[in-house]
């Protein structure tokens, strides 16, 4: 399982924020899409990706780190497609400490000023 977040959460109000929840399909042209379910395909290229264990209330930790701490030493700057999460475990069988989660953010590299 996955999630898609379309916006800033400290830049955009709370009922307006836009997310989406998405399964991996391995054989996506196989499937009938109907509404409100959609095909959406997230697109190649570089990502940083930030490993965080623990309860997903704990993720905005490690998003700060990401975009305050290490996005601005990486010489990289945020690429144009959205930030996504993947779970890589189950929380209705995993205790809320031992949660996998990825954070991929799409990145790339600063153009250098002239």
């Amino acid at each position: 399982m996955a999630g898609v977040y379309f916006d800033d959460p400290s830049a955009v109000a709370e009922d307006e924020l836009r997310s989406m929840a998405c399964a991996e399909l391995f054989e996506p042209d196989a499937v009938q899409f109907e509404a409100p379910v959609s095909r959406f395909e997230i697109e190649g290229g570089e990502f940083a990706v930030l490993t965080h264990v623990g309860p997903y209330a704990q993720l905005c930790f490690a998003y700060q780190w990401l975009y305050g701490e290490w996005l601005p030493a990486s010489g990289r700057e945020t690429g144009d497609a959205p930030v996504f999460e993947v779970y890589l475990n189950n929380p209705r069988d995993t205790a809320p400490g031992e949660l996998v989660t990825e954070i991929w953010l799409p990145v790339r590299s600063v153009a250098p000023h002239p």
